[in-house]
């Protein structure tokens, strides 16, 4: 198996938040219930549908309570996840972060 076809979970860096959003954007375009929800209300703006690019990146300034992660195949951003760090009773809780990675079969 190449280095290609390794699947790479590391953290969002700020330089890499453009693409993250269009590949979000790229993604509801198709998204049933997100189109749903536009009919709706009488809208096409994607957009309006989607957590801020201004949102995103003030998490990117809270890492001991949200991590925003991106997932790589190679050098090329495929995905990303934003996790809130909070335990059952709704306080904060530091949790240690570690890189993983995983391979596609």
């Amino acid at each position: 198996m190449s280095q290609t076809d390794a699947l790479i979970v590391a953290l969002l860096e700020p330089s890499d938040l453009d693409e993250s959003y269009q590949i979000s954007l790229d993604a509801f375009a198709h998204d049933a219930h997100t189109l749903f929800k536009m009919n709706e209300k009488g809208s096409s703006d994607l957009n309006s549908e989607m957590l801020p690019k201004e949102e995103i990146r003030s998490y990117l300034d809270r890492p001991e309570k949200v991590k925003v992660v991106k997932a790589l195949l190679g050098n090329k951003i495929v995905g990303f996840s934003i996790w809130g760090l909070w335990n059952w009773e709704g306080q904060h809780k530091e949790v240690p972060y570690t890189v993983i990675s995983a391979t596609m079969n």
